[in-house]
């Protein structure tokens, strides 16, 4: 009985052994034949391409103006952030854009070590780019993660400030109230 099983086991393995080396082989011969897939590749696509949308994509990529200067130009009141990671393909494109562009209106965020920003450093892109809308004055009241707000009670202590020797300004409330002895245009005595 043991030898049955010793027998089927090597005639398995035997079988097994030649359809890896048919696989292979067939491998082989498609590498081979690259030419000749090509071929039959390239008369597929002449047979299902409609030639009337093929032209008319031929046409519109022969005619496309480069729009790099149109954008330049309708952005110049716009505050403009370019993304990019250092390990990006496109990394130097957005670079010569950010040197095209008005410096006072333009930022750029590049993350080092990154290729694809919004896969591989979401938390730095969300951060860095809610800290650009927080300095256009929008979303100003949404904290950061990891930031705890610090508020200034008018009530409050100096030492409560951190201001252990320093005394105490006006707070913004404070600022507010009128006040006829700092606005009144007489001398003080």
């Amino acid at each position: 009985m043991l030898s049955h099983r010793l027998i089927g086991d090597a005639r398995l393995h035997h079988q097994i052994c030649d359809a890896g080396v048919t696989a292979r082989t067939q491998h082989l011969e498609m590498v081979d034949n690259k030419e000749t897939l090509i071929s039959e590749y390239t008369e597929k696509l002449k047979k299902q391409i409609n030639p009337r949308n093929l032209k008319k994509y031929v046409q519109s990529y022969m005619n496309r103006k480069d729009i790099t200067t149109m954008i330049a130009n309708n952005l110049k009141n716009v505050d403009i952030l370019l993304v990019t990671g250092s390990k990006a393909a496109y990394a130097t494109e957005v670079e010569k854009e950010y040197q095209k562009m008005g410096k006072e209106k333009t930022s750029i965020l590049k993350i080092n070590d990154v290729a694809d920003v919004i896969q591989e450093a979401p938390e730095k892109l969300a951060q860095s780019l809610l800290l650009f809308v927080k300095g256009l004055g929008f979303l100003t009241s949404i904290t950061l993660p990891g930031v705890e707000r610090q508020r200034t009670f008018s009530g409050g202590d100096h030492k409560m400030l951190g201001a252990v020797g320093r005394r105490r300004t006006l707070s913004m409330e404070e600022y507010d109230l009128p006040r006829p002895r700092r606005t009144s245009l007489t001398a003080n005595k």
